[in-house]
């Protein structure tokens, strides 16, 4: 989690993702795009960095469960 305000964003991105629906599409790009919103810091930067591996696992979980057939959202960060 992440410390003051951006504790929210996290949660908020875990609270709205939907079970059984593309994790990077709909868990992974929202709270990316959060954490590129609000101002940078060393938690927010941590967490980018994290986001990387998170998005490489989120996608092969995707494929396993064939959520992931649409190549417009395999964008590279």
């Amino acid at each position: 989690m992440l410390h003051g305000q951006q504790a929210n964003m996290s949660l908020v991105s875990s609270s709205q993702y939907e079970l059984g629906t593309s994790l990077e599409r709909n868990f992974i790009d929202p709270l990316e795009r959060e954490l590129r919103r609000v101002r940078r810091h060393e938690c927010v930067d941590a967490f980018l960095l994290h986001s990387k591996q998170w998005r490489i696992l989120a996608r092969q979980l995707d494929n396993e469960r064939g959520l992931n057939d649409d190549a417009t959202n395999a964008t590279a960060y």
